[in-house]
């Protein structure tokens, strides 16, 4: 079971309100909790607004149709909605076209639409069953993988067996303290639980000493939910990349089958002592190889999932999490299995106002154990 902390957008008149749970309308499920929100005066809900009969979201402006009621916005006023993917834009300019408004707009933030607010929201796919997905039978790589003008070569077909499958469950939860528009305490935790089996199957004309890796399935997971009078949607796209290394003398194929269940949490954040980053994960793992080559010396295999969090259209976070596993080999009897997972995560948090803030990529290990070990007598 994974996490992830997602950002939530408000509005409405200048008043005060304790947000409670609230049901999502995408494949989320999620909650809101809060101490009490006070949005200000010049947020406005614009998908909600009487006498809008149209909106049309573009990168810059809002195109507003009208039954001819004036609309209550002016330049500063922050509008809000669902269409379009979500927004949340700062108006800069007012251009009124007969029954037409076009708002000219720029990038806002939470604080530009909350006086004051202490909440907290937790994010999270409703049924696991709905985001188990086949990867059988994907392409990680066919063709060519060296050849010279003498007509030498060495040829591959690497690519997963029917019947794998992963299990992606993220959970976001986001943490977020402001008064009289300031920032005073804000928190991004993703919890990622990635469970798989794939069989990795290698087919070689010629020696094969090198790395290859594609992305084989990529999903979006909506979420779509109401913080008071306030419409939040976003979005968690997950991309998923296998692959492989190894070192396999002569020409033959091998399958490599690997199985992982893993959970990884990843923590960031600011406070009085500034920006604060943190993890902490666990894996159980298990592999295994039959080979058709003269030798197989070294094979590691991974199924990573990479995943970005956006809410509205500003970007909040990218998390990677990669666990891979390892068999090193020697006659006659010699295996020595490993595994670890390693990963990424990197931070924007435009929604939070920080727009010139980028904590870059940021790699963390939590380190390699060893599953099985049966020493060579060569010691390797």
């Amino acid at each position: 079971m994974s996490m992830i902390r997602v950002l939530p957008v408000l509005l409405c008149a200048c008043s005060t309100a304790v947000v409670g749970m609230q049901t999502p309308s995408g494949d989320m499920d999620v909650s809101v909790t809060g101490q009490g929100v006070t949005v200000k005066e010049a947020t406005v809900v614009l998908d909600g607004t009487p006498g809008v009969l149209d909106i049309q979201v573009g990168t810059d402006q809002i195109i507003v149709q009208t039954d001819g009621t004036a609309l209550p916005i002016d330049v500063g006023s922050v509008v809000v909605g669902r269409l379009g993917g979500g927004y949340l834009r700062l108006v800069t300019e007012v251009v009124q076209q007969g029954d037409r408004v076009v708002l000219r707009t720029s990038r806002a933030d939470l604080s530009d639409a909350i006086l004051h607010g202490n909440y907290h929201v937790t994010a999270a796919i409703a049924e696991r069953a709905a985001h188990t997905w086949d990867i059988g039978n994907r392409v990680i790589y066919s063709g060519d993988l060296w050849s010279d003008a003498a007509g030498n070569f060495v040829a591959a077909d690497v690519f997963i067996a029917d019947g794998a499958q992963i299990t992606v469950d993220p959970e976001f939860d986001f943490d977020i303290e402001l008064f009289n528009g300031n920032w005073i305490d804000a928190g991004f935790t993703a919890d990622l639980e990635v469970d798989y089996t794939a069989d990795f199957v290698v087919d070689v004309a010629g020696a094969y000493g090198n790395k290859i890796e594609g992305t084989i399935l990529t999903r979006d997971i909506a979420f779509d939910f109401d913080l008071g009078p306030i419409p939040v949607t976003g979005v968690a796209t997950i991309d998923i990349v296998a692959g492989i290394e190894g070192d396999f003398e002569g020409t033959g194929n091998g399958t490599l089958h690997t199985e992982a269940l893993v959970l990884a949490s990843v923590a960031a954040g600011y406070n009085d002592d500034g920006w604060y980053f943190d993890k902490a994960g666990d894996i159980d793992g298990d592999i295994g190889f039959t080979t058709g080559f003269e030798q197989t010396a070294y094979a590691r295999a991974w199924v990573r999932a990479e995943m970005s969090v956006q809410l509205y259209d500003a970007a909040g976070a990218e998390i990677s999490v990669h666990p891979w596993l390892e068999v090193n080999t020697c006659d006659p009897l010699g295996v020595d299995v490993d595994g670890g997972i390693d990963g990424t995560q990197r931070y924007y948090f435009e929604a939070l106002g920080w727009f010139d803030f980028d904590s870059g990529t940021r790699d963390f290990e939590f380190g390699p154990w060893n599953i099985f070990e049966y020493q060579c007598e060569n010691g390797f």
